[in-house]
């Protein structure tokens, strides 16, 4: 069988019991599903991966919902943190907030059977023993590795908005989504991220900039923005 042209979307089966789904009017999850897959699969030269442009012509074309019923959604997915729009002179940018995530198999799981269960606990006692308990040492190794990593960056980012409010120049959640993004295109190191947010501090600065008089070190794998966005939204103060 050949393959089915123009790509696909992962869709989580919890979207049954979603609250666009299971409550509001059936032609806005009809403009969810299109916004979904409108935005870019991947970054090009226009857009990041999750961003699009788009005209409320072309949504009422695709969808038959009327102007009044796509302002409604959404203004609701924005507020639902689903979405984030930029006005634009002939349209609107589109970005799906944590597109990256939720497009990305190895996020989901299921619960096994139990036929399986067994299947996987005998397969599982003929390995080494030894083996077994490196690996879950390394894995203990990464998960305290990270949560030092995201309690590093939370401060930073706690002191960074504090400094927002001290120069009376507090930030919105759109805001917060930006300089996000911002961080990411700077750098893909975890420990420039959070010097760059201690530059910013230092010297009161609105925006992140890169650093000032330090070369480039080799990188480590940072934190994703939908990573970063989990811990600022997670464990911030409101």
């Amino acid at each position: 069988m050949s393959k089915i042209d123009g790509g696909a979307t992962l869709w989580a089966r919890q979207t049954l019991d979603s609250d666009i789904f299971y409550n509001k009017p059936h032609v806005w999850f009809k403009i969810w599903f299109y916004l979904v897959n409108k935005v870019n699969h991947k970054d090009n030269k226009l857009f990041k991966r999750g961003t699009c442009f788009l005209k409320y012509e072309w949504i009422m074309e695709k969808t038959k919902a009327t102007y009044s019923q796509i302002k409604h959604c959404i203004e609701y997915l924005k507020h639902a943190r689903q979405i984030a729009t930029q006005k634009t002179t002939r349209g609107m940018l589109v970005t799906v907030i944590n597109y990256d995530f939720y497009q990305t198999l190895d996020n989901y799981y299921y619960e096994e059977s139990q036929t399986e269960r067994k299947t996987k606990g005998k397969q599982k006692e003929n390995k080494s023993h030894t083996i077994n308990k490196n690996d879950k040492n390394d894995k203990n190794d990464k998960n305290d590795k990270k949560k030092e990593r995201g309690d590093i960056f939370l401060k930073a980012w706690k002191d960074f908005k504090e400094m927002r409010k001290k120069i009376k120049k507090p930030m919105t959640e759109y805001a917060e989504e930006l300089i996000i993004k911002e961080l990411n295109k700077l750098t893909n190191n975890e420990e420039e991220q959070i010097d760059i947010l201690n530059q910013s501090i230092m010297n009161s600065w609105q925006g992140v900039f890169p650093l000032k008089n330090k070369a480039t070190t080799p990188a480590k794998k940072a934190m994703s923005e939908e990573e970063i966005m989990k811990i600022i939204g997670g464990k911030d103060e409101p």
